[in-house]
Parts: C-alpha cells; structure tokens; sequence
C-alpha cells in the first residue's frame, strides 16, 4: 500500500513538474535584484571589504559580443563567492566613453558623439543586467560626463604644476585618413589600427607626461604587487631599463662662444673662468665681456657695450645667465646677422622673483622684447632651468619657450641659481656634442663611425655646413614614409647615407669619425644617436662592411671569430686605459674618466617614453591650458572647471593637423586668467587613456563634486584587490594607470603607491574558425543571441559556457556543440530538483548517501579553491560530476542539495535562486553563508587513483574510494599531465580497476 502511494505521489510531481524556460526566470529575478539593491556595496562596513575591478568597456556602436562576456562573468562568479563569505564586496562598472572610435562612428553615421555615445551605453547596460552581472550600479560612471572629466583635468593641472607636463615639438604619426596623431601602439604595420589607412611621420608640438620620471619605481614596485609573471614581464619590457654610460661625442667645427655674466657678478666670479677654461681647452675662442654698473646697471649701456666690445658670426654660440639674459635678448634684437646658438642659463624675461631682495633693474629696464626678430636670429635654443631655483620661478623658463621657442633642460647646478665655481650641466649643452648612451662604454675605443636618426636635430641646425645636404634631405623624407617597426627590423638589410660637412670626435683617443643617416636609428628611442662598434655589434660590422668603415677589436675572446662581430665579453686590448681588464673593470674605469673629463657620465636608459598626450580630435577631454602672449602658459584656474567641450555641429578633423576644436572661434577666444589680455585656449585634446587612468578612484565615490573622492572612503577600499582584463591592456594602460596612481601618492592625495593588489587576465574568446572575432571577418557572435532566444540556453547557459571553455588565462574558440552542453548540464539539474524525493537528515546524510555526502565535501572544496585561483572550468566539471551522481540516487539529502545549489549560485545565479525559491526557501540564495567543507571526511574516504595514458603513468589524483569510472575519466582529463599526453585526442578506449588504475587509450 505504502510502495502504491509513493508510485502515485512520484507520477504526480511529474505531471507537474515545470519546463526549464530561462527567460522567464532571468528576467523575474534581475527585477527582484533591482528592486532590492542587493549589490550594492557599503561604505565603512564591519565586514572585511573586496574589491574588484573589471576594465570598464568602450561602449562602441555594435554592443557587446561574448569575448566581453567572459571576463565579466568571471569576476562576477568571484564577487558573489565573496559576498555569500562574508565580505563587504564592491564590484562597480562604467563606461570608458572618451576616444576615435566613438568619434569615426559619429562621422561615418552623421551623428553627434555624444548621442552616439549615449545611445550605445544604453544598449551595453541593457546586455550587461541581461546577463545578471551583480554590479553595484550606483556607482556608475561616464568619462565623458562633465562631472568626471572636470577631476581628470584637475589631475592634469597637477602635473603642469609639478613640471611633469609640458610641450614639447617632435616627430609623431599622422594618419592621413583619420586627420589625426596616433601613439606608437595605434600604428600596426605602418598602418593606422582603427582605419587602417597611411601612417607618416610629421614634426608637430605635442603635450606629453613625463612618465620617465617614474621609471625606476614602475619596475621595482612590481616585486610589491601579485600579478602574474607574464604581466610583470610585459611591464618591464616595455620600460626597458638598461644600465651604462652616457658618452659625449662633439663635433669637430669651431665655435665663437659670448658669455654674458648676471647681476652683482663679475667675468670672474661664479662658473665663467671654469667654462672659459674648458672651452678653450677644446679649442674654441670665448669672449667674457665685464658689462658695466653691475651693480646698478642700465640696458641701454650694457647693450651698447657689448655691441662694441663683442664679435658676433655665424659661428657664434652666446652664453646668457641669470640678468645676461635679458641683455642677450636685447642684444640679439639688434644683431644684422643670426648667430648658432643661445643658452639661457637661470635665465628670465619678466621681472618676477622668488625671494624678497630689492633690484634696481626692475624699474629701470625696458622688459619689451621683439620676440619675432629674436627668432630670427638664432638657429638653436637651450634654456637651463635649476629646479631648485631660489631667484627664479619655473615658469620663466615656459616664458622664454613660449616666446622664442628652444628646449628646456631641466636639473640642478652645483650651487643654486648656477651660481657655483663649476657647473658641468651648462658646460655639457654649451658644447656641440653628440651624445649616446652605451651598455658598453668599455668598447669606447672600437667605435670608427656614428649613426643619427633621420629626424636627429644636428641635420637641421647643420644643413648650411652638409655639403651634400640634398641627398641626405632625400634619404630623410623616404624614411619618414616608414613605420619604426618596419626601421628597425633586425632581418631588413641596413641603409644609411652619409652626412658630408662634420666630423664627431671620439673622446677617448681623439679621433675624427664620419657620421651617417640611418633609418634604423630611431630619434624616439635614447638619444637619437649612435656609436658604431662594429668589431662587437653585428649590425654595425654589416653596416662597416657595406660602407667601408674601419672595424676594430677592442675585446679579445677564445670565441671570438675574424669573420663575424664578437658581442660577448672578455679582455679590452687595443684601448688604452683600459688595456687589460675584464669587461665589468673595464666599463667601471673608463666612465670614471669620462665623468672626471666632462665626456660623459654613468647613466641609466630606458626604452620608455614620455606620454604622448595629445590628440587633435573632437571626441576627448579639453586639455585646461590657456596661452597667453604676456604670460605664456597658464592653467585653467580650478573654479573654471571643467572646461567643457563645446557642444558643435562641424566635429570632423582637419587638413591643418590642428584640432577640430580650434576652429570654434567663440570658444578658443578667452581671458588671460593671470593678466585679463586676450588669450586663447589650448585645442588639443586628450586621449582615451586619460579617464582610465584614474577611474578606479572615483569609484570609491563616484557622486563627489568637491574631490576626485573622498580621503577616507579611498582609505577603506583602496587598493583594488583583484583587476582583471585582457592581455591587450596589461601593458599601457597598467602602465599609465600606475603611473598616475603613483604620481597622486607623491601629491599626499592617495593612500597607497599601488593601484592594484592583484592583476590577472583572461584568454580572448576566439570565433569558430579560430580567427579574432571582428565585423570585418562576419563571425562576431553577439550574447544576444544565447540570452534572448530560448533555443541558444538563456544567460545562465552562456555564463557556464564562457567558463568552462578552458582555461581563463589561455585563447579558446567558439563553439555553438558546446552552448547546447552546457544547457542539458543545466536541465539535468533542474530534473534532479523537479524530480528527486528530496529528504531531511542530520549531520552528513551519510546515512541516506555516503558517497554523496563524501562528494559533496569534494566539491565544496575544489569549487572554493578553483573560484578563488580562477580555475572556473574545473570547478564546473566538479560540480557536473556531483549532479551525475546525484541524479542516480532514488532520495536526496535536502540538506547537501540546498549546499550544492549555493556552490551553483555564483556560476548560475538564476537558476539557482529560482530552484532555491522552489525547494520552500523564503528569503533569497544570496543571503546564505558560503559551505564550509569537512577535511575529516575527506581524509578518511580519498584514495590516490594512478591515471595512465596508453599503459604509462602520467599522474596520480585524489580520488573518493568508490569513485564511478565516469567520474574518474573526468577527473582524469582536469590533470594538466594527463591533457599534455591527451593533446585533444579521440579517447577509443577507457581501462578501468576501481580504486587503483585507469587507463586511457588514445
């Protein structure tokens, strides 16, 4: 009788067993979630917090595809682990929405940006809550929201103050189908990434950051921080960091050098006789003229007198420090001829000072200046700033930049203000050198020639000495054509033509050597500049033997052949203060004498770059500089901000290579913030890499318009405990992000000198002909697809697919075979849940199911540690092999069900709150504490099972005694020995002795 009920009771829990149908229960609980704000994240908790980051999206015009979805789903798996543990989880998202793409897309499509913009974020944020990611939407932000972009400005102007941002004119790429500068890593093959249309080089002024300031604290950081090895790598490759000597090579020519002394000073006092010494040393002339009333002086008499006592040629290179400035600039107004040269040396134009001492110059000087005559007079620029300065401000080094153009040289004299007997720094940039930089300075003595880049400066400011000027102009304008991978490709035969006029002499023996154009010398990396070894660099001894240049050995080896260079280290011979040392003497030695001999000086090099920061397009953030004629450059005053960017019909780029911005007239036109003069605005903008370099912070308090973000809510979330992202971005964007994190630390206005505890990245999703998913190729798969249609599995499906592919870190292809797997896995469980008689019991129920009680222990265990190593798809097969199991029982433990659909939640949220809700649970899956499992039980019940590949033992596993064969295979093919002897083999055979061997035929 009780056997006929139970048969009666089963056929009706059949009858009313429902359909799996994931749309309808996707949708119910994503509202229910909403409604109750259940993610988000709560400041100043009691609970131990966790934070983590996934790389925000650009939000371009086709949506998300299912590469962006795995990423997201991992780190959501992770998040809700750690909130069903316990913890205080922040998991925000926004949108990365500055940049060309979005821009391009608004062109082609004749729609405004910043519609475009809005309408593709509402079409990602309708994907993303389709697929049930558990952001804390209340924090979400938009870089190009106004109130998030005035902070990314504000940060600017902190490195303008701190003299980390600057301009600077420089050869960049320019895509001439875009209209605009590209960075290096937008350049792919000579080609432009985004339009693939020609690249070529220009000289243009651009705002960079100085990045290289941060070098060395960029690598030694890393060994703080836990990101994977592959990372690091790419990190400190891309910095470059190489130790060596920088190495003066002058040139042969003669030059008149003038030195104009300062106020109170005389031609004997102060850093004048030290330099006159040197550079007679060197063979050139050097008038000192004692200007009068030094004291007390009068412009108009020191003028005259110098126009008096002073020769002026061509050749002449004029040496101006501190008040001599002002009397160069006067007399270089005057002069009927251009000079070479001018060294501003602490030098100024306005009289502006740092410290409360009374001149009598201020009143009695006329501080107008013909800036546009003074151009015209010079053909080079130094100007040398002290950084520790106490006369005079920073900004009048801008001045005269702004005014007369040149290069600024910042660093610090032996005494403040330049004022000491020797200063090594103004000697160095009054010569006329060319400097390098060597890892091999012990090799000095084997250099017989020099290599310039195409765009070095010397070709320019010597082109009336090149006397074959035409063809090496030539050889500069086919080389520009080139991209720099295609320059410096190690298999592409050298070319170079060599520069007719001048020498470079080698400091060490005194040696006149030829000096060539190469475009395999790159002006971007080092100094722009060579020395040619080619007795011990393999490069240059192909390049010597093509152009018949001398080739010396100057280390001698066992190894060593006559037919090849010899690249190695040994004895220096044929180098005369150095004959007879080992290489690590021997570089030790000879930059010691050239630091005592002013030719050089130890010195660190990078491959790394300043920050090419700006952009001439529409689409980006204003750069917050006015320039004014009277007082060069100033920024934006902070109650200004943000400026905003103008809201226009014309956006397109332009033929000029300026900004779009620049032709808004109303807009440009503006106030001088420091004088009220007629000023105009800076044009260009910034790149897309300027909002994600910092908006990590602002999630900590996205609402704030008095800060960036609040101090103390920074200090309890910072640093971000796990940042996952693609590969792609592991290097720039890491890079840059760190770089302004640790830049805002030094500034007092974050807590920690690293962004990120933990950075790892994901394998990119592949489409199923293994190619890159791309709208040009046609195989985009877009999460619609799966989420939407009730064949493709509903947005639990595609989440378990996107991690049980393989590996996170590792590439893998698409595949529809796969979806429809991983949607039975799923309506194998619901039947479980809908079918089986589910049972209450105490403790382990190992009284209804031992094995089962034992193999949910397993898979308590292995579930937690693989989410926490991101080892998402084994912690799947785990979770396939307890619902297999469990699916052949007759009763189920109620208690080790509601455990398993807990472990479940983070993979399959949906579902698992539906069956949850179904199994007679009143309140929410989420609010459950995550299982605990029982190491006892498992110590007792697992065995070592020896797993064997065609008759040879490949590696032994863990195993539950009892184990089903189908389970063990399973388990057999998670082992990353067994897959390497597997290698995606068909398995014909499986050879099972329960408890001891399994044996896989392939």
């Amino acid at each position: 009788m009780i056997l006929q009920l139970n048969v009666i009771r089963k056929r009706k829990l059949r009858k009313k067993m429902q359909k799996y149908c994931p749309q309808k229960i996707e949708v119910k609980w994503q509202k229910q979630w909403e409604k109750d704000n259940v993610f988000v994240a709560e400041d100043y908790s009691k609970k131990p917090k966790k934070y983590i980051l996934v790389e925000f999206p650009y939000p371009s015009g086709a949506g998300l595809h299912v590469g962006h979805v795995r990423s997201y789903t991992a780190l959501d798996v992770m998040a809700r682990m750690y909130r069903l543990r316990g913890f205080n989880v922040m998991y925000p998202i926004g949108w990365d929405a500055f940049g060309l793409p979005t821009e391009n897309y608004a062109i082609k499509h004749k729609i405004h940006p910043k519609i475009a913009t809005q309408k593709n974020i509402a079409i990602f944020k309708k994907q993303l809550k389709s697929l049930g990611i558990s952001y804390d939407w209340s924090r979400e932000i938009d870089t190009t929201d106004p109130d998030y972009y005035q902070w990314t400005q504000w940060i600017f102007l902190k490195f303008f103050e701190q003299g980390l941002a600057y301009k600077h004119k420089m050869p960049v790429n320019w895509c001439r189908s875009c209209k605009i500068v590209l960075a290096n890593e937008e350049v792919v093959d000579g080609r432009c990434e985004r339009c693939q249309g020609e690249v070529e080089k220009r000289e243009k002024e651009q705002w960079m950051l100085k990045i290289t300031a941060y070098a060395d604290r960029l690598v030694d950081d890393l060994d703080t921080v836990d990101y994977l090895e592959k990372i690091k790598a790419q990190q400190i490759n891309w910095i470059g960091r190489s130790e060596g000597a920088e190495v003066n090579f002058e040139i042969d020519q003669k030059f008149n050098y003038v030195i104009l002394h300062g106020y109170g000073a005389t031609k004997e006092n102060s850093f004048y006789c030290w330099l006159k010494a040197e550079l007679e040393k060197r063979g050139h002339r050097v008038q000192i003229p004692q200007l009068p009333n030094t004291n007390n002086p009068d412009i108009l008499e020191q003028i005259e007198f110098v126009k008096k006592n002073v020769k002026f040629d061509e050749n002449t290179i004029l040496i101006a420090h501190s008040l001599g400035s002002v009397v160069a600039m006067k007399v270089l107004e005057g002069l009927k001829r251009p000079i070479y040269k001018y060294v501003s040396v602490g030098g100024f134009v306005t009289p502006e000072f740092l410290d409360n001492h009374k001149r009598p110059f201020v009143k009695t000087f006329n501080w107008r200046y013909n800036f546009e005559k003074i151009c015209k007079k010079i053909i080079k620029i130094r100007i040398l700033r002290d950084i520790k300065d106490h006369k005079i401000p920073s900004e009048q080094a801008d001045k005269i930049k702004d005014a007369i153009g040149g290069k600024i040289i910042d660093g610090t004299g032996t005494a403040k203000h330049f004022l000491g007997k020797l200063e090594p720094l103004v000697l160095e940039h009054s010569l006329e050198q060319l400097k390098i930089f060597t890892t091999r300075p012990d090799t000095l003595y084997g250099a017989t020639y020099m290599v310039v880049a195409p765009e070095h400066e010397i070709i320019k400011n010597y082109q009336v000495r090149i006397t074959n000027y035409s063809e090496v102009e030539k050889y500069v304008k086919k080389a520009k054509t080139k991209s720099d991978l295609e320059r410096t490709e190690l298999q592409k035969e050298k070319t170079g033509v060599e520069i007719r006029g001048f020498k470079a002499v080698n400091p060490v023996n005194g040696e006149k050597i030829s000096v060539f154009v190469a475009d395999y010398v790159l002006s971007t990396y080092g100094t722009g500049a060579i020395m040619a070894v080619p007795g011990h660099d393999q490069r240059d001894w192909d390049f010597a033997k093509k152009y018949k240049q001398k080739i010396k050995t100057v280390v001698q080896s066992k190894v060593a052949s006559k037919d090849k260079a010899f690249a190695g280290e040994g004895i220096a011979v044929n180098s005369k203060i150095i004959d007879g040392l080992e290489t690590f003497a021997a570089k030790k030695k000879i930059t010691q004498w050239l630091e005592k001999n002013n030719y050089g000086r130890k010195a660190i090099n990078y491959k790394l770059r300043d920050w090419i920061f700006s952009r001439q397009h529409y689409w980006g953030e204003p750069i917050p500089i006015i320039h004014c004629e009277t007082c060069g450059t100033v920024p934006v005053p902070q109650k200004d901000l943000p400026v905003r960017l103008p809201d226009v019909k014309n956006y397109e780029p332009t033929d000029t290579g300026e900004s779009p911005l620049a032709t808004i007239k109303d807009w440009v036109k503006v106030k001088c913030p420091r004088c009220g003069s007629d000023a105009k605005r800076e044009t260009d903008t910034m790149p897309n890499w300027a909002g994600s370099s910092w908006y990590f912070l602002r999630y900590c308090d996205p609402k704030n318009l008095k800060a960036f973000a609040d101090e103390r809510k920074m200090q309890y979330w910072m640093p971000v405990d796990l940042y996952n992202g693609g590969m792609e971005h592991t290097t720039l964007h890491l890079l840059y992000s760190r770089f302004w994190h640790k830049f805002l630390y030094d500034q007092g206005l974050v807590g920690t000198p690293e962004p990120y505890a933990r950075r790892t990245s994901h394998g990119m999703v592949l489409a199923e002909d293994g190619r890159k998913m791309s709208k040009s190729f046609g195989n985009v798969i877009n999460p619609d697809e799966i989420v939407q249609n009730e064949e493709g599995g509903g947005a639990d499906t595609l989440r378990l697919y996107e991690l049980f592919m393989g590996p996170f870190s590792e590439a893998i292809p698409w595949s529809m075979d796969g979806i429809k797997g991983i949607r039975r896995f799923l309506e194998k469980i619901w039947v479980v849940y809908q079918e089986k008689e589910m049972i209450k019991c105490g403790g382990s129920c190992a009284r209804v199911n031992k094995s089962l009680s034992i193999l949910l222990h397993q898979t308590i265990k292995k579930v937690g540690e693989d989410i926490e190593n991101m080892n998402f798809n084994t912690a799947i097969s785990q979770m396939m092999i307890f619902i297999n199991q469990a699916s052949q029982q007759e009763k189920l433990p109620v208690g080790a069900m509601k455990i398993f659909l807990i472990l479940l939640s983070p993979f399959a949220p949906h579902m698992a709150e539906e069956l949850w809700e179904k199994i007679g649970n009143q309140e929410s899956i989420l609010k459950e504490n995550w299982p605990k499992y029982n190491s006892k039980i498992l110590s007792e019940e697992q065995i070592n099972l020896i797993i064997q590949v065609n008759g040879r033992v490949r590696d032994t596993i863990k195993i539950n005694r009892g184990i089903s064969q189908e389970n063990a295979v399973k388990l057999a093919e998670q082992s990353n020995k067994v897959k390497n002897f597997i290698n995606r083999q068909e398995i014909k055979k499986v050879i099972f002795v329960p408890d001891k061997v399994l044996n896989l035929v392939v």
